[in-house]
């Protein structure tokens, strides 16, 4: 398992047509592991159009020009693929261009993983980067999941204490919690008086628009059964669900049991988790263009005060190059704790400037 921008990584076993599912389990060659995104939210499993044709499925030339996903007829997951040597669950694949996850997070994409297909139940140790399937689960603190209409995970959760919400766990939302401009409305957690940090983003392609809301704040503490976050980040988005992301489900040890409808989240250390400061000088990677990260830029932070606009390109920090970098390498360099700085050389259009920016609390 690996954590790339904040979204769940694992090796899935491929199979060509006819060998059976994943290597070893039966004659001929093998496409072996490829990393998909584990999305909970989704309802298919999703293999790119690349990975498609290595693989010799001629379906791969089905998808139209916009290159929107078609059923991979005749593809069978539970036949052709397997995770930690068990075989995936479901009789529809979909085929897709996943090119754009790619240049937001800054590594191999070959596929996407749905929660529902997960061979059984799946913990995620996020501090070891380890995945396990079918392990011992926890003896107490089952919470009940439920699969709405969509095949998305839900839980109910308390957020503050007071307000009663259902939460679809969504691996593809990088903050702990995200809200609806409405739900937060209606909670009363979005007033002129609370302090929120504005992205402006990068624009261009949909996959580069801030991922996690152009807004963000902080609640006081969101509760799902007797496992609870402290001063969670809360992504505030135009319209959608209540989720919990993996900002939250990495302060644990969670264990997922889609089969059985169950949720557990182990502590991790002795003192409750909280989300940290969010400190930094206000840029963030938004998408690979030519080998260098294009930025979102915070509104008001000193990168925006630096004159740095949404879609420059990071070219240096603190004298490295940052060409080819990952996405976890280049925001490592960027943030630090508040009252540092860091010196970056951007790219605006063909012309390049250094800056000097000071890392400030943002949230």
């Amino acid at each position: 398992m690996v954590r790339a921008r904040n979204r769940i990584l694992v090796p899935v076993e491929v199979a060509r047509p006819g060998t059976g599912a994943g290597p070893g389990t039966g004659a001929g060659p093998q496409t072996g592991a490829y990393p998909f995104l584990l999305d909970t939210g989704a309802g298919h499993v999703v293999v790119d159009v690349r990975l498609a044709e290595a693989a010799g499925w001629a379906q791969a030339e089905a998808m139209d020009a916009a290159g929107a996903a078609r059923i991979a007829e005749g593809l069978r997951p539970a036949a052709a693929m397997r995770v930690a040597g068990y075989a995936v669950r479901g009789d529809v694949c979909l085929v897709a261009d996943l090119s754009a996850f790619r240049e937001q997070l800054g590594v191999e994409v070959m596929g996407v993983l749905p929660g529902v297909s997960l061979p059984g139940p799946v913990t995620l140790d996020f501090a070891a980067g380890r995945m396990t399937v079918y392990g011992p689960a926890p003896a107490m603190g089952r919470i009940p999941l439920r699969l709405d209409g969509d095949g998305a995970a839900v839980v109910d959760g308390l957020i503050d204490g007071r307000y009663m919400r259902s939460f679809a766990i969504d691996t593809m939302l990088g903050a702990s919690v995200a809200l609806s401009e409405r739900g937060a409305a209606a909670l009363s957690v979005l007033g002129p008086d609370v302090r929120r940090l504005a992205i402006e983003a990068a624009g261009a392609p949909a996959a580069s628009a801030a991922p996690d809301g152009a807004v963000q704040i902080r609640l006081g503490e969101i509760r799902v059964g007797g496992a609870a976050l402290e001063r969670p980040v809360c992504a505030v988005t135009p319209r959608g669900p209540a989720r919990l992301g993996v900002g939250f489900l990495a302060r644990f040890r969670p264990t997922l049991d889609f089969v059985n409808g169950s949720l557990w989240l182990e502590p991790v250390g002795d003192e409750p988790p909280e989300d940290g400061p969010v400190a930094g000088c206000g840029l963030t990677p938004a998408r690979v263009v030519d080998g260098l990260w294009a930025v979102h830029v915070a509104e008001g932070s000193p990168a925006a005060r630096a004159g740095i606009r949404p879609g420059d390109r990071i070219a240096e920090i603190d004298g490295a190059s940052m060409a080819g970098e990952a996405y976890e390498v280049v925001q490592g360099r960027l943030g630090g704790a508040a009252g540092g700085t860091v010196s970056v050389v951007v790219v605006q259009g063909v012309e390049s400037r250094s800056c000097e920016l000071a890392v400030e609390e943002l949230l």
